[in-house]
Formats: C-alpha cells, structure tokens, sequence
C-alpha cells in the first residue's frame, strides 16, 4: 500500500512539473510572438526614419547647390562690375 501511496504522489508531483513547463514554455512562445512583431515594428520605423533622412540629406544637397549657385552668382556681379 505505501508503495501505491509513493506511485500516486510521484505521478502527481509530475503532473505539476508538466503543467509548469507547459505554462512556461506557453510563456515563452508569447514573448517569442511580441519580439517578432516588435521587430516587424522597428524594420517599419526604421524604413521610414531613411525615407525622412534621404528627403533631408537631398533636401540640403540641393539647398547646397542652390545657395552656391546664387552666392556665385553675387560673387560674380560684385567683383565683375
């Protein structure tokens, strides 16, 4: 009888453990989900953020070349006059 007794508390003793490491693994299968879509997340914000940095960057390129063209242009009349 008391090696009945020690089979029952070792088959519930697993069951706990089972259940645990199903709640666990559960656990992490819904952080694996939240990285992937944080990741999914941070590739948009971060395509946008280059999309905004290349209209910036041709934005002060042609900036550049438009306020070199025109203080050329002064240059040009103040020195040639």
């Amino acid at each position: 009888m008391a090696l009945g007794n020690q089979l029952k508390e070792l088959q519930t003793q697993r069951m706990e453990i089972n259940n645990r490491l199903a709640s666990r693994i559960n656990e992490v299968n819904r952080d694996l989900v939240m990285i992937a879509r944080l990741e999914t997340s941070h590739q948009q914000i971060m395509s946008e953020w280059n999309q905004i940095v290349n209209q910036i960057g041709a934005s002060s390129v042609q900036s550049a070349v438009v306020g070199a063209s025109a203080r050329s242009g002064r240059s040009r009349v103040q020195f040639g006059g």
